[in-house]
C-alpha cells in the first residue's frame, strides 16, 4: 500500500479486509491513522452525526461542574446548570472567538469571557456585553447549545449536530 493512498483505495482496502473470514483478516491499513482525508471523513460521517460519550453524569454532580473538550472540530463545554440540567454548548465566546473555560472544575453563577468580559449564564444565555449593551434590548441572546442524554452505564452523551443557534 502507498503511504499517501487515495481515499477511495483506502476505503476499498478496509472493505476488502472486513469481508475476509476472521482467521484471514489483516491489520487495519496504517494510512487510516495518518490520512487527513480519512480524518475529515470520520469527522463528517461519525463525530458530527452521532452521540458521543463525554463522561459519566455523576462526574457533573453540582451546578457549575464542567469539563471542556474538543469533539470533531468543535471546542465544547459540558456542564450542569443551576436547574440541575446537564448541558453541552460551544466553549467559544460569540464576540471574539475566545475560549471561555479551560480543563475541568466547578464555576460559580456565570461564565465570563477572559477577553472582553462578555458574560453568560450556565445555560448559555448571554447576559452581559460591556460596551455593547444594546444587543440585549430585545431580551436575552442565546448561544448554540445541544441537549444531552444518558447512555448505558451512566455515560453522558452529546451530539454535535449542524444546526442554527
Amino acid at each position: 500500500m502507498q503511504p499517501n493512498m487515495p481515499l477511495s483505495e483506502l476505503l476499498d482496502a478496509l472493505t476488502a479486509n472486513a469481508a475476509l473470514p476472521e482467521d484471514q483478516s489483516e491489520a487495519t491499513p496504517p494510512q487510516v491513522y495518518t490520512s487527513q482525508t480519512f480524518l475529515e471523513l470520520e469527522r463528517d460521517a461519525i463525530f458530527n452525526r452521532e452521540w458521543i460519550c463525554v463522561g459519566r453524569s455523576d462526574e457533573f454532580e453540582k451546578p457549575g461542574d464542567y469539563r471542556v473538550m474538543t469533539i470533531s472540530r468543535d471546542e465544547v463545554v459540558v456542564l450542569r446548570d443551576h436547574d440541575g440540567v446537564l448541558r453541552a454548548m460551544s466553549n467559544i465566546c460569540r464576540h471574539r472567538m475566545m475560549s471561555l473555560l479551560e480543563g475541568e472544575g466547578t464555576i460559580g453563577g456565570k461564565i465570563t469571557c477572559p477577553y472582553h468580559a462578555w458574560t453568560y449564564t450556565l445555560n448559555g444565555q448571554l447576559i452581559g456585553a460591556p460596551i455593547c449593551e444594546t444587543i440585549l434590548t430585545n431580551g436575552i441572546v442565546t448561544c448554540r447549545n445541544s441537549p444531552s442524554k444518558n447512555g448505558s452505564g451512566g455515560c453522558t452523551l452529546i451530539s454535535i449536530l449542524q444546526h442554527s443557534p
